[in-house]
């Protein structure tokens, strides 16, 4: 690629019998002055804070294995010297894209040989191929600089723009409704704020969890994507249609690879949930993970998204992931690589449905934050953290891979609601 990167995919076709995969890597060498790897961890509220550490003899693998990127997950991993830092010095990195589960590594012989490598994490019977069946692993691109670390983010930055499908308009000031309702929707508590927000130049407002079902808490209602009739009375149409007419985009919030057991989607289907059989997963946010591998859940999920987007101006919608997969299994076999491919196609078919629909992921702040996404949708919500000290790290180490065009930014409350630290409105802006 112009840009300086390499992008690389692995396809493995098994001409003899039945084979079971247990894993397919990506390795590349790296030179003796590379002495040192970057890559990224962290937790809820807290992603990509920078790990810096010598290379040794042996093997250091990190690990992502919560059916998402996940919020200690590493967007890639960099070799570099020790002295380079953001504007020289050498830095070779690699990076996934994938958005289940998956490995980095890096590798340093006795002898003093390095290697760096990648590659999708599979269980035990996850990948078995029949005779002429084959398996397309993640892409991997891989990138070198000899002009540190922001030679890197260049690099990343201008190939991710040459793509046909990256956004080319001015993003939107978006207003997401969350914070300001919670789950008290109604016309009287929302319309004032859309009045405000057109006021002072919002783009877009996105009205977030509790228009469907049941869902007046986080208790019930998750995966009946269907309007509340309890708080919207006459549909969505009229609220959009005000948005709109004060030249603002609509958007909304899913959340349509989970479930609840208090819902009519469980109800109705209780063999939907991701679950070894017989053994209902520990709950997490008080939902279950819905089984989207199985046809006839994931156009249940498509129809009702779809119906819902067809019934008003809906230009927008925020999809959420706000629980790890801890139970990864459909029909008593694992089902990440799957489940993974079945939330891109589930967002392609939307977007191919919806002409000119833009999707932000969202994973419980920034936990599926990748380059498998990134293909799918259109805007990353980066963190949940809204205290502007703490969020412009956040901000500045995802930006070494994901052009900032596609990292929402928050302009969070006086005092922010992880730290208690009141900043003033012009540092928050």
């Amino acid at each position: 690629d112009s840009n300086g990167v390499i992008t690389f995919q692995l396809t493995l076709t098994n001409l003899g019998e039945r084979f079971t995969l247990n894993e397919l890597w990506y390795w590349l060498p790296i030179p003796s002055q590379a002495n040192q790897t970057l890559d990224f961890v962290g937790r809820w509220s807290n992603e990509r804070n920078p790990q810096r550490r010598d290379i040794g003899i042996g093997r250091w693998v990190r690990e992502s294995l919560e059916g998402r990127s996940g919020h200690n997950f590493t967007i890639g991993e960099i070799a570099l010297t020790s002295s380079t830092n953001f504007s020289s010095g050498e830095a070779w990195s690699i990076a996934l894209a994938w958005s289940g589960n998956s490995q980095y590594c890096v590798e340093k012989t006795y002898e003093g040989a390095q290697s760096i490598g990648a590659s999708e994490y599979l269980m035990p019977g996850e990948i078995t191929l029949e005779k002429n069946s084959s398996y397309q692993a993640p892409r991997m691109m891989a990138t070198y600089s000899a002009n540190g670390l922001d030679g890197l983010a260049q690099a990343h930055h201008s190939f991710l723009r040459g793509r046909s499908s990256h956004p080319n308009s001015p993003r939107p000031l978006t207003l997401n409704l969350w914070e300001a309702i919670d789950f008290e929707h109604s016309d009287e508590r929302v319309k004032p704020i859309i009045d405000a927000a057109a006021d002072i130049g919002v783009e877009r407002v996105v009205l977030d969890d509790g228009w469907f079902g049941s869902r007046r808490s986080d208790r019930s209602g998750l995966g009946d994507w269907q309007v509340s009739k309890e708080v919207w009375p006459n549909g969505l149409k009229p609220l959009a249609d005000l948005v709109v007419s004060k030249g603002m985009q609509f958007g909304l919030w899913f959340e349509g690879e989970m479930l609840q057991i208090d819902s009519d989607v469980y109800r109705a289907h209780p063999d939907w949930v991701l679950q070894e059989p017989g053994r209902m997963p520990v709950f997490g946010r008080k939902q279950q993970v819905l089984d989207l591998t199985k046809p006839a859940a994931f156009n249940h999920v498509l129809e009702q998204v779809d119906s819902v987007l067809k019934s008003c101006q809906i230009s927008y919608i925020k999809w959420d992931h706000n629980r790890s997969i801890s139970d990864p299994i459909s029909d008593g076999r694992p089902a990440v690589h799957n489940q993974t491919n079945a939330i891109y196609n589930l967002f392609d078919e939307l977007k191919k449905r919806n002409p000119g629909l833009e999707i932000e992921s969202c994973s419980s702040g920034g936990g599926r934050i990748d380059l498998g996404m990134i293909e799918h949708a259109d805007r990353f919500w980066t963190s949940d953290q809204n205290d502007p000290l703490e969020r412009q790290s956040i901000q500045r180490w995802t930006a070494m891979v994901i052009p900032p065009e596609l990292l929402g930014t928050h302009v969070g409350p006086t005092n922010g609601h992880q730290t208690h630290r009141t900043v003033d409105i012009r540092f928050r802006v």
